[in-house]
């Protein structure tokens, strides 16, 4: 019996008469002959696969393939941390990433990587957005003349800049869909931007992308001495992971007073799903016996 697909055992039946003698113990009859070697193959048939890769060798070979890329792209991931304001948030090791590079457009169907390699053909990629702050005034308006708020329109504080005036709410990422690669340029092509309801901005300089769903969410996690009561408190982090992070009272219309945090450090979590790679299913033969 053969276990490669290339040589499987011929299928050559002896010719069966009327003269056979069935189930006697002295004749090896044709039709003996036959079921010996349609067991034969009915075995190799069930090792091997049919026409639609079925066979235990083809389904160990497809779970060898998954089980090596699990290995080694990290499939599923959860993990938390912190790090110092100030400081970068790491992407998970076994996580496949690369550097978008901007300038990218909202309306862009095509992006850019540093390093196309361990992308399948068609997938989806996680961009991180930023989540930016800037000085407001308590009326929700910008500052005016002079860096200061104007009479009337209250004191200083910081705000999350996408959402005065803007959005009620943002994603610190967008999930994109896209179909084909661009090998020799390193570029996705065919982009489908925001899916699942994410939040679409555009890039001027570089932004991390994951291979898969990925999600980062950001919060405090400061050691106060003295504490005054705070009137905020604020994380951001641009497109490529880098944090801020503030405790702070109003301010006068000219200024917001200074941090009140003695020490402070941005506490992160990660949840990431990485692209499933098409499994090829095998060509096989007929296993007509």
């Amino acid at each position: 019996m053969s276990y490669f697909p290339n040589a499987i055992v011929p299928k050559r039946l002896k010719k069966e008469t009327f003269n056979e003698v069935d189930g006697s113990p002295l004749i090896y009859n044709a039709s003996d002959y036959n079921k010996h070697l349609r067991e034969i193959r009915a075995i190799e048939c069930s090792l091997i696969g049919s026409a639609y890769g079925t066979g235990i060798v083809d389904l160990l070979s497809r779970a060898e393939s998954l089980t090596s890329e699990i290995l080694r792209g990290g499939q599923m991931v959860f993990l938390s941390g912190t790090v110092p304001s100030g400081s970068q948030i790491a992407v998970p090791d076994k996580v496949t990433w690369s550097i978008i590079k901007g300038p990218l457009a909202i309306g862009d169907t095509e992006i850019t990587l540093d390093d196309v390699s361990y992308f399948p053909s068609s997938g989806y990629i996680t961009k991180i957005n930023s989540l930016g702050a800037s000085e407001f005034c308590t009326a929700g308006v910008p500052v005016g003349v002079g860096d200061a708020c104007a009479a009337g329109d209250g004191v200083k504080y910081m705000a999350y800049t996408d959402f005065v005036g803007g959005a009620l709410a943002i994603t610190s990422q967008e999930l994109i869909f896209y179909d084909g690669i661009d090998v020799e340029n390193k570029k996705l092509l065919n982009c489908l931007r925001g899916q699942d309801g994410t939040t679409v901005q555009d890039l001027a300089g570089n932004a991390i992308g994951i291979a898969g769903w990925a999600s980062v969410t950001v919060g405090m996690n400061a050691y106060v001495r003295n504490l005054i009561t705070p009137s905020q408190i604020y994380v951001t982090h641009d497109e490529m992971l880098t944090t801020s992070g503030y405790m702070l009272e109003e301010g006068s219309a000219s200024r917001v007073k200074d941090p009140i945090t003695v020490e402070f450090e941005v506490a992160y979590s990660w949840a990431i799903l990485g692209n499933f790679t098409p499994l090829t299913i095998g060509t096989g033969f007929s296993c007509q016996v």
